[in-house]
């Protein structure tokens, strides 16, 4: 027993640090950390379903007898398949924490695990109870009786990989391809079958193996088995509510869609050809704003929409798919806006003193903005998620300057000067300031400035220590 337990608490962590690695090194796609989290979760559930769905046709379809038969994969696999549960917990945590870090909301480890625990609390009640509850009585109390019920049971995983490619297609909006829509339907019907159904199904079964009218059966079987029939229905008849609303929604997004393409093919605006061949297209919006499209001669759109405070906003489509969209605001100052294939969001902004402001959200959620001042020097800012602030200038005559803001209130400003020499200095929230230098000559200058104005040098040469105090300059009395 202990061997598959110990088995299963290697495998499924392991099977997702794999996936994690491959998923990061794909040669046709590169990964960050969260998406790789993500999706090897998901790829680990839809394993672990398959396998389940496998053990469970196997085992319901060698029971003759539905409560005396026996086979070996029912304790087997639910001894293997227990760690799961306490592993998917974890992993589900680290799918929520880098989904608020994506969104850019800063959270600390409590914070997120209170946010995880009262969003997914019914997804997390549920593993509790397959392991408290459903492992002891599985493998003890049945006493080896009911192995075709059981198989019946790990037939409702089957729904699982349909759920997981639904969740993927949602994190990454793909809710408009084809692929989305067969999905949902396939979830449904799986869903309803394997997890809804299913409980109906298993008192129908027992009576006919006891030869007893339907209604009968709760009356007859021990009250453990209907309470525990019951806490696992739940649960899925309300998951399977929230599946029918998504599919609504989708549905009538769908015909709202279909009547407002109807709508527009019936109206379809006036289109103008260029001088040099390309239709440029005119729609009037119903709060009276027109829309003007221009097909250029390389195939890419260019859409113009002059918004209700008078500023235009324009919209070209690369020829990459990536889309950029400039708006000219109120002051005569451009912003452009530039949404890359790896997720990562560029917004150019140009001022009215001359400077341009760059803003670049990376995929982990940080902000990095640059700004080129008028003298042609750039001013990186980077905001980090453990909230430090780094922000580097580069100066006319060469020389970088790096200031970092730490969380504990110390600033800390690094200069790369032209000759090698490197200065870096410390402003303490204690009212001290210490500069360090490092010389080419493989000197190292240390200097403390204390609050009273006095100084401490210290200087490493060739393996010797040196100190040096300084007082500050006594004034003549009167």
């Amino acid at each position: 027993m202990w061997r598959l337990l110990v088995a299963g608490s290697i495998f499924f962590p392991g099977l997702f640090l794999f996936c994690k690695f491959l998923l990061k090194r794909a040669p046709f796609n590169q990964w960050g950390e969260g998406d790789a989290v993500i999706v090897s979760a998901r790829l680990v559930s839809s394993i672990q379903a398959t396998m389940a769905s496998s053990a469970g046709y196997i085992i319901a379809s060698s029971c003759k007898d539905i409560m005396e038969d026996q086979h070996w994969l029912a304790s087997a696999y639910i001894l293997f398949a227990t760690p799961y549960f306490v592993y998917d917990v974890y992993a589900m945590f680290l799918c929520h924490w880098y989904k608020t870090q994506v969104k850019g909301h800063e959270a600390t480890p409590l914070s997120a695990a209170i946010g995880y625990l009262h969003r997914e609390f019914l997804m997390v009640l549920h593993h509790v109870f397959m392991v408290i509850v459903c492992f002891p009585v599985s493998v003890f109390w049945r006493q080896g009786k009911g192995d075709y019920f059981q198989g019946m049971l790990f037939l409702a995983e089957l729904s699982t990989p349909s759920v997981c490619l639904g969740k993927i297609l949602i994190q990454y909006k793909q809710q408009h391809t084809l692929l989305h829509k067969v999905n949902g339907v396939l979830m449904l019907v799986t869903f309803f079958i394997c997890r809804v159904l299913l409980f109906p199904y298993l008192y129908y079964a027992y009576s006919r193996y006891a030869s007893i009218p339907l209604y009968l059966v709760p009356t007859l079987v021990p009250w453990q088995c209907n309470t525990g029939a019951f806490l696992l229905m739940a649960p899925q008849v309300y998951w399977f509510c929230l599946i029918c609303r998504g599919a609504f929604r989708l549905f009538t997004r769908a015909l709202q869609h279909t009547h407002t393409h109807s709508h527009t093919l019936s109206h379809t605006p006036p289109t103008t050809h260029n001088p040099d061949g390309t239709p440029t297209r005119t729609k009037h919006n119903p709060d009276g704003t027109p829309t003007r499209t221009k097909h250029n001669p390389d195939g890419t759109p260019t859409r113009t929409t002059h918004n209700p405070d008078g500023t235009p906003t324009r919209t070209k489509h690369n020829p990459d798919g990536t889309p950029t969209r400039t708006k000219h605001n109120l002051d005569g100052t451009p912003t452009r806006t530039t949404h890359n294939p790896d997720r990562r969001t560029i917004r150019t902004k140009h001022n009215p003193d001359g400077t341009s402001t760059r803003t670049k959200h990376n995929p982990d959620g940080t902000p990095t903005r640059t700004k080129h001042n008028l003298d042609g020097t750039p001013t990186r800012t980077t905001h980090n998620p453990d909230r430090r602030t780094i922000r580097t200038t580069h100066n006319p005559d060469g020389t970088s300057t790096r200031t970092k803001h730490n969380p504990d209130g110390r600033t800390t400003r690094t200069t790369h000067n032209p000759n090698g020499r490197t200065t870096r200095t410390t402003h303490n929230p204690d009212g001290t300031s210490t500069r360090t230098k490092h010389n080419p000559d493989g000197r190292t200058t240390r200097i403390k400035q204390n609050p009273k104005g006095r100084t401490r040098t210290k200087w490493h040469q060739e393996g010797s220590i040196h100190w040096a105090h300084r007082d500050p300059p006594t004034l003549p009395g009167p």
